[in-house]
């Protein structure tokens, strides 16, 4: 019995280390406002509210691509936008 329990728990371990090398967190390298995901198909799509809106793409939730801004200059960013509404 004391052989099973030594083998399972060797076993929870060798599993736990091998899951710590699948990815870091951070998944991006950037801190931004209220970010969103966005799943359509079989791609996930992330922004956050800061500057021009950046977008990245992923297809496992851990490695995102960078694909483009919401807003191309600083004029029609989400910012000015708000501010001129309220």
């Amino acid at each position: 019995m004391k052989k099973l329990i030594y083998i399972a728990v060797l076993s929870l371990f060798q599993i736990l280390a091998k899951a710590q090398h699948l990815y870091n967190n951070p998944v991006i390298s950037v801190s931004g406002p209220d970010p969103t995901v966005i799943k359509r198909g079989n791609d996930f799509y992330l922004y956050h509210t800061g500057g021009y809106v950046p977008i990245y793409r992923s297809e496992d939730l851990v490695s995102w691509t960078r694909i483009g801004n919401a807003f191309s200059n600083e004029s029609s960013s989400l910012k000015n936008i708000l501010a001129s509404i309220l």
